[in-house]
């Protein structure tokens, strides 16, 4: 499946065949190689030994679970070049959603085995497996280790599906400031001379270029001393005061001293003149 359906960011054709000829020389080899595995490493075996062992070859599954990840590895790289082929998206994006897939699946993979299936086995835990059941192992079983074993997991597929469904384009990275609306989530130099414009209007923000919750905190306190709809999408209404503003910075800062300034002493007056008036000063 094709997580990408826009039509923009396309790259040329010469980088394109290069993805061709990556997907078709490495589906030959990731074949052959999980052949190897199946023929040479008995990789069956492990599986059948795991389920269907004596008392204590349950910790095969683990071993299953990562040479099974070692011997796909070359197929999961074949199936995310076809995700991306065609499409200029960055180097870091194809490198985290890499480890994530090829690395952090497996990785959760096991840990979920672990704790569902062969701790449970060890401490007598699971709530089947003869006639003479114990129900009270279900609680400990559907209450403890379920969710140690599973949210790991799912926490995993679910960044997995992010990363693959928001691409970060090499266009995006190179965006202009203005050129597009930028709102949380977004990354690119536009974002980071949104974040350099913030912190010349008094935020202390981040400069890294991502529109975070902290960039979205900025953004709406901006909106909100300029009168602004306050949203957090920068669009054109908040790059335009944004830019308008950027030369009279100063101002600005002097501008909301002084109100702070006339506030504090307003205070100051009031609390003196009720004071004034609980005592009888005669007249001259």
């Amino acid at each position: 499946m094709d997580f990408f359906s826009s039509t923009t960011n396309h790259i040329s054709d010469e980088r394109t065949r290069v993805d061709d000829k990556i997907i078709g020389w490495l589906s030959l080899f990731g074949l052959g190689w999980l052949a190897f595995a199946w023929y040479v490493w008995q990789l069956p075996w492990f599986w059948s030994e795991s389920i269907n062992g004596p008392p204590g070859s349950e910790w095969w599954s683990l071993l299953a679970i990562l040479l099974t990840s070692i011997a796909v590895a070359p197929l999961g790289v074949v199936w995310l070049t076809v995700n991306w082929r065609g499409k200029e998206v960055t180097g870091q994006w194809k490198n985290e959603t890499g480890w994530l897939i090829l690395g952090g699946v497996p990785i959760a993979s096991i840990w979920a085995v672990l704790w569902l299936y062969c701790l449970p086995n060890l401490w007598m835990l699971l709530p089947w497996g003869s006639w003479d059941l114990n129900w009270w192992k279900i609680f400990p079983y559907l209450f403890g280790l379920i969710p140690m074993g599973v949210i790991p997991l799912l926490g995993v597929i679910i960044e997995g599906t992010k990363k693959l469904r928001n691409p970060s384009y090499s266009a995006d990275q190179m965006k202009v400031f203005g050129d597009r609306v930028l709102k949380n989530g977004m990354k690119g130099d536009d974002v980071l001379e949104l974040q350099k414009l913030l912190n010349k209007h008094g935020s202390e923000i981040i400069e890294d270029g991502k529109f975070g919750n902290q960039t979205d905190t900025a953004v709406r306190e901006f909106q909100r001393i300029t009168k602004l709809f306050q949203n957090g999408v920068v669009d054109h209404e908040t790059v335009t005061a944004l830019n308008i503003r950027e030369d009279n910075t100063n101002e600005i800062v002097e501008r909301l001293s002084s109100l702070r300034h006339t506030e504090a002493a307003d205070k100051i007056t009031g609390s003196f003149s009720s004071i004034l008036d609980g005592l009888e000063i005669p007249e001259e």
